[in-house]
């Protein structure tokens, strides 16, 4: 605290001004005791920038204490304490009332010039100073907000700068649902690759955009493995697994008859079941497979799945498809353990993951991260009946770089499962007129039915 002793007695001597530096006011009191007891009063303190080395250093900030003796003071640099300590020698207190030139002897007449002194600190340079930095830092806040409101104006500006073709495109696209990321990359790509006069022309933009799409599309290849060729199909509950393996089987039927393959030489196929979760899944399968004279068996354990591949294990088998169970997506315990169960010392299983064509693409990417552990080779798009959009799947996959091997249009087990094509999903866009005949040009389909 400030030394606010009583001065009842004459001051021997006329007090004056000193100033003392230091890190902090406390270190500053501390030198000042050491120096004069309490027989000292501190009127005022401020902070200053202190060179260092010549000016070769950045300055720091000190604080600089002024402050009053009682006692006479020679006017000679008193003892240096502290490396900071200053003194304005000679300076006499102003507004000091006199007679004569007596020095003053009163209380009041102490207050009165300590009360100058502090007048003097605030109307200083150094306050002055102050004072302007305050007034900057404000104009610098107001200057922000005024660059934020230009940039938010600048935003909404170059919205409504769009080009109407591109504003159009993009209004097409979110009709046949693709994502919000999609849709930015194609406007992106519009915007870089297209001049005005071509944006112009919406039709030019539209067809363009086709082709973009169809560029985005991965067909999965044709299968170049050795016989027996085994095909395992995972994905969620209710998807169609087990059908779609019905309709592959099938598929091998119906094209070896429109082969003329003698009978006796027909492909040979067997399916498997190690689907323990749902309810009358093998008695499905069985079903599909008597109708298709294909031999069904059921696998309950990893033990049993090798011991059947073992068996079928013959480049004379044609075909080994296996049916899984399907879990939730969220439900990495039993996913992680049909991974294991798969894992079959050198059977070398192409894995498909089925998803159904109307899955929100928020749960699609959820299955396609959750499911990503199979190391599934490509995607069968289920249900395409049960919807006449494909901007959610296809903008995830893209996004994905999965390719797409099959697609099932119906329940019914023959002529409802049709290899992925581009021109099938272009055609279905909504608010394009695609030219089949262009689009066969530019993505051949594939020959063969069988990938």
């Amino acid at each position: 605290m400030y030394n606010n002793r009583s001065f009842n007695q004459q001051v021997s001597s006329t007090p004056i001004q000193l100033k003392i530096t230091g890190p902090t006011l406390e270190a500053c009191k501390e030198q000042l005791y050491k120096q004069f007891s309490t027989d000292y009063e501190i009127v005022g303190y401020r902070t200053v920038m202190q060179p260092r080395l010549g000016g070769l250093l950045s300055p720091k900030p000190v604080v600089e204490a002024t402050y009053i003796t009682k006692n006479t003071v020679s006017l000679s640099k008193p003892s240096d304490y502290y490396s900071g300590v200053q003194s304005n020698y000679g300076e006499i207190l102003s507004g000091m009332n006199r007679t004569s030139g007596a020095p003053a002897s009163s209380r009041e007449d102490f207050v009165t010039a300590r009360n100058n002194i502090l007048k003097q600190q605030i109307d200083s340079p150094a306050q002055n100073a102050i004072k302007d930095l305050l007034k900057n830092a404000q104009v610098n806040k107001q200057l922000e907000e005024i660059k934020s409101k230009i940039d938010t104006l600048s935003m909404k500006t170059a919205e409504r700068e769009e080009h109407p073709s591109i504003v159009k495109l993009e209004k097409l696209l979110v009709q046949n649902e693709f994502s919000p990321f999609y849709i930015e990359e194609i406007k992106n790509r519009l915007r870089k690759e297209f001049s005005i006069e071509e944006l112009d022309d919406f039709e030019l933009v539209k067809n363009s955009v086709v082709d973009w799409i169809g560029e985005n599309i991965k067909i999965a290849g044709k299968y170049k493995g050795k016989s027996p060729h085994i095909i395992v199909i995972v994905g969620p509950t209710g998807v169609g697994k087990t059908t779609t393996i019905a309709k592959m089987a099938s598929k091998v039927k119906y094209l070896s008859r429109k082969n003329n393959v003698p009978k006796g030489q027909e492909p040979v196929m067997h399916m498997i079941t190690i689907d323990n979760m749902r309810v009358a899944a093998a008695e499905q399968l069985e079903h599909y497979g008597e109708a298709l004279d294909v031999s069904v068996e059921k696998a309950g354990t990893k033990d049993d799945l090798e011991t059947l591949y073992r068996q079928y294990n013959d480049p004379k088998v044609k075909f080994i498809f296996i049916d899984t169970s399907g879990f939730s997506p969220n439900d990495n315990k039993n996913i992680a353990g049909l991974v294991k169960m798969l894992d079959i010392p050198k059977m070398h299983a192409d894995i498909f993951l089925a998803v159904s064509a109307s899955t929100k693409t928020k749960d699609l990417e959820k299955i396609l991260r959750n499911y990503e552990q199979f190391n599934f080779r490509s995607v069968i798009i289920t249900k395409c009946d049960e919807t006449s959009t494909y901007g959610n799947i296809l903008s995830v996959l893209h996004e994905k770089g999965k390719s797409i091997s099959w697609i099932t249009t119906g329940q019914e087990v023959l002529n409802t499962l049709e290899p992925a094509s581009h021109l099938y999903f272009l055609k279905t866009l909504d608010g394009f007129d695609v030219d089949e005949n262009h689009i066969l040009q530019q993505f051949p389909n594939e020959t063969a039915e069988e990938k």
